[in-house]
């Protein structure tokens, strides 16, 4: 048994319980430490050069720093910063993507798919406090999942899938109060985990 996979499947539980009965102090808490446990499981079990390897533990420190930012809402100069941690986070994901490019011609698949998305994301973000921003978030995950289209690794697709859901729902809320605090927890800790255990998988280490 993997400790540290057991760890992130327990501290995911504690978080999304504490997000529904609204325990905020344990939420806040959890939630900080949701992507370092992630962060250990993929250092227990990875087997790339530590060159390869920077780039995702720099990504999911980064998205540590995004998580604690983001606790803070209605304070703009903190949401700013937290999108801007995970906005370079997942540049970094493209790039770890990229060393591994196997089939380019699966990229195009992925972006005439994306069309349709990404104009209802851009209908969407026009009606959000930060509409430029969001909108070029929004291009970046497109991006990543184009690269994992390219890597041939399906699994870290539809984390990125996940994980666009999730900031779509976020982003609902920005404007008007409509989904839960623990349905976009859910989907973006399965997405984390989703793009983690792809790139285990790509490497043979799963």
């Amino acid at each position: 048994m993997n400790y540290q996979l057991l760890l992130f499947a327990m501290l995911c539980v504690i978080h999304i319980c504490a997000r529904d009965m609204r325990m905020e102090k344990i939420s806040r808490f959890t939630k900080v430490l949701l992507m370092p446990s992630l962060l250990w499981y993929y250092l227990s079990v990875q087997t790339e050069p530590k060159s390869l390897a920077v780039l995702v533990i720099v990504a999911l420190v980064l998205h540590t720093i995004g998580d604690a930012f983001l606790l803070f809402p209605g304070q703009w100069l903190m949401a700013g910063i937290g999108g801007a941690s995970f906005f370079v986070g997942h540049i970094l994901y493209i790039r770890y993507l990229a060393l591994h490019m196997q089939s380019p011609g699966y990229m195009l698949v992925v972006a005439i798919l994306a069309i349709y998305p990404i104009v209802l994301a851009g209908k969407l973000v026009k009606r959000t406090p930060a509409p430029i921003p969001m909108f070029l978030y929004m291009l970046v995950l497109v991006v990543e999942a184009m690269f994992c289209a390219g890597a041939g690794d399906l699994v870290s697709l539809f984390g990125v899938v996940f994980f666009a859901t999730s900031d779509t729902l976020l982003g609902y809320n920005s404007i008007e109060k409509k989904f839960s605090d623990v349905t976009i927890m859910a989907t973006y800790m399965f997405a984390e985990f989703l793009i983690v255990v792809g790139f285990l998988l790509r490497q043979g280490a799963l």
